[in-house]
């Protein structure tokens, strides 16, 4: 978060009363807890799109300030009370393309927004706007559960020991760091090259050799950063999606951090398989990051 100096915070407001959806609402404290953490300044956006409204410049976000929606002006007003710079904006874009183009525009390095109020007959948490922005935006994105306190107990990052999947350890380590959170990390040991044709205790050593590796990866991974808490590293041979969803149904974490492309993913490729099927399916908050190199579909 050293680099962090805008947070992007998508709010919806709930109609016709004009207040925040509940899941804006714990985005938004979400939001204040991170700039407050890391001393950086907040940027709320709201979508008026599909609301009916006229005369609206629909190709270009509209710096129109918090109106006169009840949610936008006590948004406004939350942030300031908590000493932060806050600036406000309301557009006719469609949400996930005013947070994703405010992104690629460098006007914020962070996006925060809500999960689903409810979850769908299907279990699906994450509304059509949070997979969107979640797929496409090149910043790191925290989708908040409407539920969550804001008192985080435990943080699961998942990394494949890749570029991206140590950035998720650094940030979850930070987070946990700052909530006086356990950090446990989840790694699916991929089957090693030279496994054909072994057997028996030379096979054994191999696959023994392979966890020793990667435990001290991610024990060195964690140990070169500021987390000084409880750490626990949890080694799996399932798939990475299964090792993951798995790790999430024993730990019950309160945040889920992960990169959106494992080892080996194309660039410009908007999610790898394993991200895209955990998308939706954790009950959790989840703050996913693109890799170094990713191409935004988006253009400014």
């Amino acid at each position: 978060m050293r680099d962090l100096r805008t947070l992007l915070v998508g709010l919806q407001t709930a109609f016709p009363e004009g207040g925040l959806t509940l899941g804006s609402d714990r985005a938004l404290d979400q939001a204040i807890w991170v700039a407050q953490t890391a001393g950086a300044q907040v940027h709320l956006m709201h979508s008026t799109h599909g609301q009916g409204e006229s005369g609206a410049d629909a190709s270009s976000a509209s710096a129109l300030g918090a109106g006169d929606e009840p949610g936008l002006v006590d948004a406004v007003e939350r942030c300031s009370a908590s000493g932060l710079e806050v600036t406000s904006e309301v557009t006719s874009l469609r949400p996930w393309r005013a947070l994703v183009l405010a992104a690629v525009q460098g006007r914020g390095q962070l996006v925060v927004l809500g999960k689903r109020d409810s979850p769908t007959v299907e279990g699906r948490r994450l509304g059509s706007v949070a997979v969107k922005v979640l797929r496409k935006c090149p910043v790191p994105v925290w989708a908040v559960r409407p539920e969550h306190d804001q008192n985080h107990k435990l943080i699961l990052a998942a990394t494949d020991l890749s570029e991206v999947g140590g950035r998720a350890v650094d940030l979850a380590a930070w987070v946990a760091e700052n909530q006086g959170a356990r950090l446990h990390v989840v790694h699916a040991l991929p089957n090693p090259e030279g496994l054909r044709g072994l057997e028996g205790e030379e096979r054994e050593a191999l696959l023994e050799e392979q966890k020793v590796r990667a435990a001290a990866a991610v024990d060195k991974r964690i140990s070169d950063g500021p987390f000084d808490g409880e750490s626990a590293v949890h080694l799996s041979r399932r798939e990475p999606y299964l090792a993951i969803r798995e790790a999430g149904e024993h730990l019950h974490p309160d945040l889920l951090v992960m990169g959106s492309l494992s080892t080996g993913g194309e660039t410009g490729f908007l999610v790898g398989g394993t991200a895209e099927r955990l998308l939706g399916r954790t009950n959790c908050s989840l703050l996913m990051m693109k890799p170094e190199g990713f191409i935004c579909p988006v253009l400014p």
